[in-house]
């Protein structure tokens, strides 16, 4: 018999405990900002005893999400703090079921005290369902200092945002050749942010809220996490080349051309050169 507590006690809540303790350290959790979702796999189901689990109460979805009808999600809480995620994780972490037609969801494990999912929920099952495909089940959401800057200081064009981390270090088009979608000032927990994130997501794996965070789909906690240093080590070096009064022109678009074809990787935007 599957103990019930199985799934506190797995490599990957233990990875999840590190990552978010991590998104603090770094200042990209201040109070309770942030959340963090995985969509389990057959393995995790059946170790956890996830079949097991009774449904709960069952809420309704701002947005059905057919592609992930009768999935299971572990999700932080809403309202967690980063830091306190490995003291209390059946807190602030939980199990969640979604109904056979994507309409609805039940929390089955965690979230002791009464606690739900993150109020950003729909924007992460939005974007689950366009990356699901792509090999990614892993979503994070963070407030990474520069990138929140650089939104403040640059277009926000997805195109020109992108060319503009691609030019400031060789390894942004290594990790991310897909680009940044970034998405113009929203209402946090919309409807409207997390349908203009699942419009993003069809090409883009890293989407940037403007004035206020980034998101990153991955094919696991540390890649999520690796994509979303890539992007912020290239807009501090923008950003600080700013605070120095200067316009760093970075890597030439024949360079990234170049770069691109020794990499084995394909820009997303046209390049001069190209």
């Amino acid at each position: 018999m599957v103990s019930h507590d199985a799934w506190l006690q797995s490599d990957l809540v233990k990875e999840l405990k590190v990552l978010a303790y991590a998104l603090w350290d770094k200042g990209w959790g201040e109070r309770n900002a942030g959340n963090i979702s995985v969509r389990l796999n057959p393995q995790q189901m059946a170790e956890w005893g996830v079949a097991e689990m009774a449904s709960t109460q069952w809420y309704d979805l701002p947005k059905p999400v057919p592609a992930l009808a009768g999935q299971h999600m572990l999700m932080t809480a809403s309202g967690a703090f980063m830091r306190h995620v490995k003291e209390n994780p059946e807190q602030d972490l939980g199990l969640v079921r979604f109904s056979e037609d994507g309409s609805q969801f039940t929390p089955i494990a965690g979230y002791a005290g009464g606690g739900r999912p993150s109020s950003e929920m729909i924007t992460h099952l939005l974007v689950h369902a366009e990356r699901q495909d792509k090999g990614q089940s892993v979503i994070v959401h963070t407030h990474a200092d520069w990138l929140l800057l650089m939104s403040h200081l640059h277009d926000q064009s997805s195109e020109a945002f992108t060319k503009t981390l691609w030019r400031m270090c060789s390894e942004s088009l290594m990790f991310f050749p897909d680009g940044v979608g970034v998405v113009p000032w929203m209402l946090p927990g919309s409807l409207a942010i997390g349908e203009a994130s699942g419009e993003l997501a069809q090409t883009h794996r890293l989407i940037l809220w403007a004035y206020h965070g980034v998101l990153a789909a991955g094919d696991s906690l540390d890649d999520a996490f690796g994509l979303i240093e890539t992007a912020e080590k290239a807009a501090m070096i923008y950003c600080q080349g700013k605070m120095a009064g200067m316009d760093l022109p970075g890597i030439s678009d024949a360079q990234i051309v170049s770069l691109g074809k020794h990499l084995g990787v394909t820009p997303i935007y046209e390049l001069n050169g190209q």
